[in-house]
């Protein structure tokens, strides 16, 4: 878990020090960051759906003492929906804050 928030300050303190310095800039690159993120979030909640209905679909054909590894297998494979969408809010909330980072700290924009 402590490696998972060094990787997360890593990869997020660029961002911060190009909102900072470079508002412009950053704003430049929040949308596609914001709808690259939309896209991956929806494919992750069509590969969740698509596991649970096939595996919905099948459970008639499976044994009734498979079931329980059937559905340790299901769950390793199936992302857990909470921790990815609480993922996808705080990414945004955190490019958001950057996007108005200025405004916030009351920093006027040099025009260039």
């Amino acid at each position: 878990m402590v490696e998972i928030i060094g990787v997360v300050i890593a990869v997020g303190s660029p961002f911060a020090w190009i909102a900072y310095n470079h508002p412009a800039g950053f704003k430049r690159i929040y949308w596609p960051l914001f709808w690259i993120a939309g896209v991956i979030m929806l494919c992750v909640q069509i590969w969740s759906f698509a596991v649970t209905t096939a595996f919905s679909a099948l459970t008639p054909f499976i044994k009734p003492d498979a079931i329980k590894a059937a559905s340790a297998a299901i769950a390793a494979i199936n992302p857990t929906s909470f921790w990815i969408l609480l993922s996808f809010f705080a990414f945004h909330a955190y490019f958001s804050f950057l996007l108005w980072l200025h405004e916030i700290l009351g920093i006027k924009q040099q025009q260039p």
